[in-house]
């Protein structure tokens, strides 16, 4: 994929490389690795949201006021919208500039940015679903609003009619009152930034860590633990004391006695892919996936793993 920053620093719009056959198309929408090493900032998903909007209704401009970094990236998975990003940090050289993208079903595009630059979309068709990805939970009361028909911010909406919008986003401040609140985000330039970023050369390390055995010898001396597979049921107990049960549940015999009556169901382990079909007729495959061998073939040749793991496996 291709990572470009925009016109405001610190947001990126990712472009994803398709492989398409028969079949349709393959792309990655998203990868930490790329991400990581364009913007310089770890990305963890810790939130997922979708939006899902009518033609015509006009959501934002939002942004966080939270302190560290609360990024997210967003991406249009049904129908089609107008996205705007909007640097509202205070002090940024872009303050006030916007970036507009038309974001669609099946292109793949997402637009990454941190939570200190507005964002607002209109959507074009109706049924339109956003995803959104979060690097943080959502806050309450840490979202600021603006009206996103401000003159002041000059958004490109081209509407041909009054958008639909929530009683919130009507209500909301324009930039000249929410500046005068003081509760717009202030920009810190990059060279402030104390973040973690991916290291150009060998890590600093203690001298214990970089003495540290690698996996085979730490496998040679013993010392690595072993898996015990229970031979008890061990489940958790309400600390207070022993629960309240009906004499049935009391009077049941424990897992030992139980396996001595021979009454546990036994495992079978599948002999044949069983998969569930719905097609009339035969799906389209790729020749490589049309001529791949049966769970028999497959089983046969040794490659599939097995339950449990060798320590081999463990280590892969």
């Amino acid at each position: 994929m291709r990572v470009d920053e925009t016109g405001i620093p610190g947001t990126y719009r990712l472009v994803p490389e398709k492989i398409s056959d028969e079949r349709g198309h393959f792309y990655e929408a998203a990868k930490y690795s790329e991400l990581t090493g364009a913007t310089g900032l770890p990305f963890t998903v810790r939130q997922v949201n979708n939006s899902v909007s009518r033609r015509g209704v006009l959501r934002g401009v939002h942004c966080n006021d939270v302190p560290g970094d609360a990024s997210k990236l967003v991406t249009c998975v049904r129908g089609a919208i107008l996205d705007v990003m909007v640097d509202l940090r205070v002090g940024s050289p872009t303050f006030g500039a916007h970036e507009a993208t038309r974001l669609q079903a099946g292109d793949g595009v997402a637009l990454y940015m941190p939570g200190s630059i507005g964002h607002a979309f209109l959507a074009l068709e109706e049924g339109t679903c956003v995803n959104y990805l979060l690097s943080t939970e959502y806050v309450p009361g840490a979202m600021v609003d603006l009206d996103a028909l401000d003159p002041a911010l000059d958004l490109p909406w081209a509407l041909d009619g009054p958008p639909v919008r929530s009683a919130k986003d009507a209500a909301a401040p324009t930039l000249a009152e929410a500046m005068a609140s003081g509760r717009l985000p202030h920009y810190t330039p990059p060279t402030a930034l104390d973040l973690p970023r991916p290291p150009d050369g060998p890590p600093v390390r203690p001298a214990k860590d970089a003495a540290a055995p690698t996996l085979a010898e730490a496998m040679a001396t013993g010392r690595l633990p072993h898996y015990t597979p229970p031979t008890a049921l061990d489940l958790p107990r309400p600390p207070n004391g022993p629960p309240m049960r009906p004499a049935k549940d009391a009077a049941a015999p424990t897992l030992a006695e139980a396996m001595a009556t021979g009454r546990l169901p036994h495992y079978t382990p599948p002999t044949a892919l069983d998969l569930p079909r719905t097609l009339d007729g035969p799906p389209m495959h790729s020749a490589k996936d049309a001529a791949a061998p049966t769970l028999a073939e497959v089983t046969a040749s040794g490659r599939l793993l097995r339950y449990p793991p060798s320590r081999g496996a463990e280590s892969s």
